[in-house]
Formats: C-alpha cells, structure tokens, sequence
C-alpha cells in the first residue's frame, strides 16, 4: 500500500510541476517553493522528466541552481475550438498556449457538418504541415455552448446545433484523429482563462462570468477554482426559464403560459430582434434593415455610440434588465466579483454606467467588464488541452 501510495503521490508531482510549467519557464528552486517540495525532489522528478523528453533545460542559467526547465518543443501541439463566437474558431499552438496558427469558420448560426467537415480539412492540412518538423497532434480540446449528457456524450439541449441530439463531440473527433479529446463548457473554460491568464483572476475568490453574446451563459468560480457541476456543464443560465407560471391538468389556463428563455431575453441578439422590431414599427431613428430584413450588431453599436436615441433607449433597457438578472446571482452567491463578457462589452463606458447604475450593489461586489472578446475561451481550452496530454503523458510513463 505504501509503494502505491508513493507512485500516486509522484504521479501528481510530475503533473503539478507539468502544469506549473505550462504557464511559464521555471527554475529548479521556483518549482520547490511554489510546490512546497524539496529542491531534490524536484531534480530526481524533473530529471525523469527530461530523460522521457517531456521537459528540457533551457539555454538561459541564473548561476548556480538557476537553470530554467520548460516543456520540451517535441511534445507537439494542441488544437483548441471555441464553437460559441459567430464564426467558430480553430487554434494550433504548443504548450505554452503561443499561437502557432489559427483560423475561423465561415458564419452558420446553426453549426451543421458542413462546419465539422471544413474544421477536419483544416486540422489535416496542418497535421501534414507540423509533421514536417516532427511534431503530432497531442490533444484536440473543444469549448462549446449547450447542455451534453454526461452518460452518454451527447447534447441534451444545444439550440447552436443543426440536430444536435445525433452530435457527440468527443465521439467525432476521437474517431477521426485518435487523440486525446475534451469537451467542456465554453464559458467555464472562459473564466479558466480569466483566472489563469488574466492579473485580475488570480486575486479573485468566488466570482461569476456573465458572457452576454448570441446566447447567454455563465461561468463559476468557488474559492479559486472553476466549478464545473455535477456533470461538467454548470452555468448555462442561457436555458433558465424567465415564466414560472402554468395551466393546470383540465387545460384550463389560470396563467400567462410561455416558456421563454434568458437566452431569448438577455443574449445581444435578443437585443438586436427588438431594434429590428422598432425598426419595423417605424420608430425614429438612422438605422436602416439590410436585405435580409436585419441589422448588424456592429451597426448597432455604432449608432449607439452616436447617441441615436431610439438605440440608446433600447440598448440602456437590456442593460437595466441585465442588471436585475446579474443582481439576483450576486445575492444568490454571495460574490466577491462579476465579469461581464462577450459581445455586450462593445457597447463601451455608456453601457457600462447604465449598467452599473441599474445594478447598484455595495461596494463589496467588483464589476469588471472584460474586454478581450471569446480570447479567454480559447485561452482556457489552450490550457485544458495542454493538461489533459501532460497527464496522458505522465501515465504513460509511470
């Protein structure tokens, strides 16, 4: 028992150390203080590490005990793919979450296997590209919007999918790639991101990022660390039901009966289906519906910021009745922070104060508005990838 107890216990070191790693170079005596570990534990595991070229020893000394290790560039890469933006985005990079290449789809609201067939072309064209310099795919690590089964891997609810009820992700691509694979919520691996990447997430303790944009989801953060549910998909406040109201069993309707969703309250193109709406109702204001009897999102943006006050009126009321929704999560959690992410941040300082205003809390409670689009998405699932193939790795080899 002591002997199984002692692999564990180096099997989680090495993983520790891994992931330490993977945000930046180290030193010997870095990793034992961060890890509370001694210096020569650390060298016995990091030698194993180095001989298995898992890590290697950087060409940059400090003096004496001052050589920096690093994730040795013959691991490989990682392709990560954010399914929530509008045009869907494929990432290559190595395992210090550097861009390598990227490239986006082209614009389906309803991701079809169109989608899928133009994302395997490009991750086989660049899988015959990086083999040139010896590097192989390690992970595929996907963020997407939706409820999936945790049993069965298939979505439960995915309004962003063509028939998404015959979609497994994990399935697909294991199939096609035999790699690693990783399916997670987009927005909790959105405040992963955050939390890891950005100077503000490492002082926070219990917060919630509101990602406002085609649709509306959340991610939670307890005590430091991003809680994902039961089955891997918490926050999908998107899918809660705004009307609790019901008929009873004889059909008789004793109250307003619709099933109408935040998303379809909340998300910025609900916000763009009430302009149209004006628009229609011939309301005074310079937007004008393109062909396809819409407006575009940036178009409203910019008559926002010149102060149309059709606009205004209608951006300034999803601000206020965003603000009530984010309030009652506040008290509901007890939060130390807010972040508001996604599309909604490029309404700018107006949106902002109307928001703000509207939510009006104690000074206890930090709002912060991110304003780094879906990057810390990707970012997240960078680093979600990176672990899941350093783990593999370190089990492979114990």
């Amino acid at each position: 028992m002591e002997g199984r107890n002692q692999k564990y216990i180096r099997k989680r070191n090495k993983e520790k150390i891994l992931n330490l790693l993977t945000q930046k170079e180290m030193t010997y005596s870095e990793l034992a203080r961060e890890l509370n570990i001694s210096n020569t534990a650390i060298a016995n595991i990091c030698r194993e590490l180095i001989d298995d070229k898992i890590l290697e020893r950087t060409n940059n000394t400090l003096g004496r005990g001052g050589i920096k290790l690093k994730i040795s560039k013959r691991m490989g890469f990682i392709v990560a793919i954010d399914f929530s933006p509008l045009n869907p985005l494929v990432r290559f990079t190595d395992f210090y979450a550097n861009l390598i290449d990227e490239e986006r789809i082209e614009f389906e609201y309803k991701i079809s296997d169109k989608t899928f067939n133009r994302i395997y072309e490009i991750i086989d064209e660049h899988i015959i590209k990086f083999k040139k310099d010896n590097l192989d795919l390690k992970c595929i690590s996907i963020a997407t919007p939706g409820k999936i089964d945790s049993k069965t891997g298939y979505f439960s609810q995915a309004p962003r999918y063509h028939n998404y009820k015959d979609i497994n992700l994990y399935k697909m691509f294991n199939d096609r790639f035999k790699v690693d694979v990783v399916v997670k919520n987009d927005i909790n691996l959105e405040m992963l991101g955050y939390k890891i990447y950005n100077n503000e997430g490492k002082t926070i303790k219990n917060a919630c990022m509101i990602h406002c944009g085609i649709g509306l989801g959340a991610g939670i953060l307890i005590d430091g660390k991003v809680y994902e549910g039961s089955h891997g998909f918490s926050g999908e406040i998107g899918l809660m039901l705004t009307n609790l109201q019901f008929s009873n069993n004889n059909n008789l309707q004793l109250f307003y009966e619709e099933d109408n969703y935040t998303d379809s309250i909340l998300s910025v193109l609900s916000l763009r289906r009430a302009i149209v709406k004006g628009v229609n109702y011939l309301k005074e204001t310079s937007l004008k519906l393109n062909e396809d009897g819409k407006v575009d999102i940036a178009d409203i943006v910019e008559s926002y910021k010149k102060k149309d006050k059709f606009t205004v009126e209608v951006v300034n009321s999803h601000a206020t009745i965003l603000a009530r929704f984010v309030k009652n999560i506040v008290y509901f959690m007890d939060l130390d922070t807010v972040i508001i992410s996604g599309e909604i941040v490029d309404f700018g300082e107006d949106y902002f104060k109307a928001f703000n205003k509207a939510l009006n809390i104690n000074n206890s409670t930090r709002v912060l508005f991110s304003l780094s689009g879906n990057e810390y998405t990707i970012l997240g699932a960078v680093y979600t990838g990176c672990s899941t193939a350093l783990k593999s790795e370190t089990k492979s080899i114990i």
